[in-house]
Order: C-alpha cells, then structure tokens, then sequence
C-alpha cells in the first residue's frame, strides 16, 4: 500500500480547500523517481487522472467541473486550473488526449460506484484520463511528480513500458532429456481420470497429483459430483505480453484466433488506449478492444508468443481429441500436455502498444464490452525493478492499474489473478 501522510506522498498545496469530506478521496501519490530509463517509460509521455471533470484547449486544461471536489468553491478551481496550467508549460506540453473516450461511459461509472461503495476508497475516475505530451527531454517521473501536486489531479503516472519475459535457459539438455523421459513414463499418473494425453498418463505434469494443488483429484470430483469439467461454464480472459501477428493467428468472421497444436482456438484481441478499436457495438461505442488487430508495428512487442502460451498452457489444453482443438498434438508426446481449466472459454489479449494506457485498457474492456464478458482475468506481467526503488515495482503498484484491477473485481463481479515471475 502506497504511504500516506505529511512525507509519504506528493504534497498538494491548496487540497485542503478543493476536497469534499463527504467522498472518498485519493490518497498522496508515492514520489517516483526522476531517472527514469527510456526503456522502461515513454518519453514525453504521463497519464493524468483528474478529480473532476475538464475540459482542454490544446495543451492547457480550458475548465473545471463544479461538482465533487469542486462543488462549492468554483473560484478555487479557476485558481487551481491556471496552477496546473503553468505546470503543463513549465512541461512544454505539447497535447492533452483524452483517453479510454470510446467506452461506455455509463457502465464505467456505475462499476466505479459499486467498487467504491465496496471499498470505502477512492477509484480512479477513467471517464477523466488523459494523455499528457510534453518535452522528451524531461524525465517522466519528474513530470509525472510535478503535475501529482495539482488538487486537481487525482494521479499521474508514467505510461510505463512492461519488461519483456525472460528467456529461461532449459533444466534440460540433449543427453539429461532420455532419462527424464523414461522416468516420468515409468511413474503413472494416481487420479481417478482416464485422460489420454501423454504427459498426464507418464505423470509429466506431476504438480497435477501435489498435495498442495491436487488438480487430479478436483477434477474427478467436479466430474463425480457436478457431471462437469474443470473451467466448464467460465470464460477466461488472459492479458499478457505477445506478437499477435498474421503468421501466428488465423482469421475468421471478423475475428483472429490463434490455433496452436493441442490447444482450443484462443480468440485473440489488441487492446488501444485510444478507445477507437473494433467495430462499433449496438451502442455505437468502439471500444478498446480490436477483433483483428495485430501489434507488429510496436517495437516494445518485437519478440514471440512464448508469455502467452505458457499461461495457457497452465490452463488450456483440453484431453486428447476433444473437438474444439483444431490442431491436435501427435500421440506419445511428452508435451502432449492436459490443462488446469480445460473446459473454459479462452480469450487472449495483448497491448497495441506495450505502455500503462493500453495495459489499463485491456483491463477495463475486457469487463465492460458487450462482446463478451469474462468471469475471470488473469495476467501474468510486472513491472521490474526501477532505479530509486528496492525490489520490484510491482504492476498494481501502478495507480491506474490498480483501479482497474479494483473496478473489475470490486464493480464487475470478476476474478483477477496477476502474477509475474513467480512460475
């Protein structure tokens, strides 16, 4: 949790006559640091939540709303709009772009007012997002610091470039990998289930038998009890770092899939902070999410789709002929692998760009698009470690991921589960 008081934050002065006692209201944001690598942080570029509505002229905010923090004291809020305004000069602000413009707005609130009421905190107000584009030759955290001590601003936030995964060197080398193999296929598998896939039968994938998990047994019950398989019914929203390209996917009706050997066709989407992605639902609201977009152009995604694969091949692989793979693995494999929810419904989506904006944009349409809505979401990404910072920066430290995060559980009723570099 973020510290608070006196010393733990950005100081803003004058907040104490821009605030409404009767509302949640955010707390002092952590001071980053003014060091900031253009490898982890896009130059000249700051994500600004605002406290109350605005409005832009260019690159100066043009007015405020009257209503939350402002709603008796309108002569303060001129006050803090030519504050802030001296700021963005200060910045040599080139752009303000509102962000995330093609969502529902009205769904937007309505979950933020459930997960506040939920949480008794503040939750950031994405209707209010904006892109801040300032001088490159500035430091991202020291912007972002600068413009945290407006009253009118509720966080600022580096738009943060995700490390890349990885690449682990394999445990297993060309002369080690005979004797492991007849190992695991000497020692069988000790469920109940009668699944043909080879490395579930050889108990390869031995954690399914672990005490601490005992995914064989779970799915024999769900089998026994339920008449279902594990992850029947749920759909299952993966947010990762990948290439969605067109030697990776294939297209059909409008939609890419990817169609990986063994694994059921994953429908796949490039999520856009923008908010002008897609096609236009019933409302006539873009979205964020594109059916058919790909994320080449983006040098922050030059590398394979080994991220997103290996989640779901935690998750997804469904037992030997099920009728939803159309690629089916060839038999006597040891990578002929059973997943943990074979039964759900998968979805994939990757940033258009690798930065905070399109990151929170997954999160955000992945709960509220009227294409499809996920029960779960999970995601297997952080941040690393920063200069000025011990350890890592861990993704929901960022504030508007967090709020995100908070709205889709605490306001849509959805299941997060975020890891990374834990396995």
């Amino acid at each position: 949790m973020w510290p608070r008081g006196p010393t733990g934050g950005v100081r803003r002065s004058g907040a104490r006559c821009a605030t409404d006692g009767r509302r949640p209201q955010p707390s002092p944001q952590r001071p980053l640091p003014t060091n900031l690598p253009a490898r982890l942080a896009h130059p000249g570029d700051v994500l600004v939540a605002f406290r109350a509505p605005v409005g832009v002229a260019g690159a100066q905010v043009a007015s405020t709303g009257t209503s939350g923090a402002y709603r008796v004291n309108v002569a303060r809020a001129q006050v803090d709009v030519r504050a802030l305004n001296r700021t963005l000069s200060g910045l040599r602000t080139t752009r303000l772009t509102r962000l995330f413009a093609g969502l529902d707005t009205t769904r937007l609130n309505a979950a933020r007012q459930r997960a506040m009421a939920k949480t008794g905190r503040y939750v950031t107000d994405f209707t209010q997002v904006y892109q801040v584009s300032f001088d490159p030759k500035i430091n991202d955290g020291k912007a972002a610091n600068e413009l945290a001590r407006s009253p009118l601003v509720a966080s600022a936030s580096p738009n943060f470039i995700l490390p890349k995964p990885v690449a682990q060197k394999d445990s297993l080398t060309a002369t080690t990998a005979p004797g492991a193999h007849a190992a695991a296929t000497r020692s069988r598998a000790t469920g109940a289930l009668t699944i043909p896939n080879y490395s579930y039968v050889t108990d390869g994938q031995s954690y399914h038998d672990a005490a601490s998990n005992d995914l064989t047994g779970a799915a024999a019950m769900l089998r026994d009890k339920l008449g279902q398989t594990p992850g029947q019914g749920e759909t299952i929203l993966n947010i990762s770092l990948g290439r969605i390209a067109d030697d990776s996917t294939v297209v059909e009706n409008g939609q890419r899939y990817l169609e990986q050997r063994g694994y059921p066709r994953i429908a796949t989407y490039t999520s856009n902070a923008q908010g002008n992605a897609g096609t236009p639902d019933e409302a006539g609201n873009l979205g964020c999410l594109d059916p058919l977009g790909t994320n080449t152009k983006d040098p922050g995604q030059q590398y394979d789709l080994s991220e997103p694969m290996l989640d779901f091949s935690v998750m997804a692989p469904p037992p030997t002929g099920d009728p939803r793979v159309p690629n089916q693995q060839a038999p006597g494999q040891l990578g002929n692998i059973l997943g943990a929810a074979y039964g759900a419904d998968f979805r994939l989506v990757n940033p258009n760009r690798n930065s905070t904006g399109d990151f929170v944009a997954a999160f955000l349409c992945g709960g509220d698009t009227r294409r499809f809505t996920p029960t779960i979401m999970t995601a297997s990404i952080g941040d690393g470690a920063f200069p000025g910072f011990s350890g890592d920066y861990f993704l929901t430290e960022e504030r508007l991921i967090h709020d995100a995060v908070q709205m889709e559980v605490q306001g849509n009723d959805i299941f997060v589960s975020i890891s990374a570099g834990d396995g």
